[in-house]
């Protein structure tokens, strides 16, 4: 008994204590945390609907870019070989070049020797409109410029390039037409810069304008995709702050690639200079004819049309294996004086249904 007594008496000793040391009067201070506060004022920054009134505003300006082989159509000559069609799409968006409003896209998503038609928001994407290649950015850089009549033209509303670049963090929005969405939006950070990929086109460009800590990438987490190349990656205040170009699958999130808006503007006067005559390129004053890769038609019979058109057996093998191997081929060199014989060997090999092109080199 003594003892369940004194059990007792120590329970409620115990039960006191803990009253005390909850009642208000308790002398007890909260941990307080070293870390600042949130600014609870940003909670609200994506229920602004930026992205919304931006996507708005300007995927009206987003066209779609399609190749088309010249093959194809009335030169088609059989369902089969229409079927074996392996033209791809793009994207690419208006921009105002001096009083004209002309396309920027990915120099890629032309391919060699086929003609080009731009599709409009406002048609749906239904409509094709013929286009045509102003220039392509020098030194590989992955742009290019297009031109579609003045009418359809006048119809856009060109995008503004950032004349201040992107920080880092900051949102971008990407735009593009990736497979059959038309158009697909996607929202990211800008996750950093970068140089570029090839040491080639590393080292051109350093010879070119020296060092700079202008970086030619931006990266973004803002989704990509197939068809999505040649769109434009926007900032949260619409600006053009990239040209998507490219994925790297092996960076996960952050693979996700962009010409810079400054390396884009740079490329634009450029591209419009040569394209006057106001600037002359090393090489300028001289037509190159490429012949680009088919997979259409068989090797023998590509060396034998160039055979055909007058080339000797050791051009001919030597021009269709570069196009075998690296994409195109150069076929012949002329001068400037000399375009009327370099436009008639192009069609003539044309029409021997080879994918050829003359670029002012």
């Amino acid at each position: 008994l003594r003892q369940a007594m004194h059990r007792t008496i120590c329970l409620l000793a115990i039960t006191a204590s803990c009253t005390r040391s909850l009642t208000p009067n308790a002398r007890f201070k909260p941990v307080q945390s070293s870390r600042p506060h949130c600014d609870t004022s940003l909670r609200g920054t994506l229920d602004r609907g930026f992205v919304t009134d931006i996507a708005s505003r300007c995927s009206s300006s987003v066209v779609l870019v399609t190749p088309v082989d010249p093959r194809d159509g009335p030169r088609a000559r059989s369902r089969e070989r229409r079927g074996r069609s392996t033209a791809s799409q793009g994207s690419g968006f208006a921009v105002r070049c001096g009083d004209e409003t002309l396309i920027l896209t990915s120099a890629h998503c032309l391919q060699g020797g086929m003609g080009l038609e731009v599709s409009l928001a406002r048609d749906a994407f239904e409509v094709q409109h013929k286009a045509t290649v102003v220039g392509r950015g020098s030194d590989g850089l992955d742009l290019a410029l297009l031109r579609i009549s003045p009418a359809i033209a006048g119809s856009l509303t060109p995008l503004e390039l950032s004349p201040s670049g992107c920080t880092l963090g900051e949102f971008s929005i990407a735009i593009g037409m990736a497979g059959n969405v038309h158009p697909a939006v996607t929202l990211g950070i800008v996750s950093g810069v970068s140089d570029f990929l090839m040491k080639e086109s590393r080292a051109a460009d350093k010879e070119k304008r020296g060092p700079t800590t202008d970086a030619p990438y931006v990266v973004t987490d803002a989704a990509l995709a197939a068809g999505m190349s040649g769109g434009p990656l926007l900032s949260d205040e619409g600006k053009v702050i990239g040209v998507n170009t490219l994925v790297r699958p092996d960076q996960g999130g952050v693979g996700n690639y962009a010409i810079s808006a400054n390396r884009a503007r740079e490329a634009l006067l450029e591209i419009m200079a040569i394209a006057r005559g106001d600037m002359v390129v090393p090489t300028a004053g001289q037509l190159t004819l490429y012949l680009y890769n088919d997979r259409v038609n068989k090797r023998s019979r590509v060396e034998g049309v160039l055979r055909k058109a007058g080339l000797n057996d050791n051009a001919a093998k030597s021009a269709m294996m570069a196009a075998h191997k690296t994409g195109r081929g150069a076929v012949g060199t002329f001068d400037l004086a000399d375009e009327t014989a370099a436009e008639a060997l192009r069609a003539k090999l044309a029409d021997g249904d080879l994918l050829v092109e003359l670029e002012r080199t």
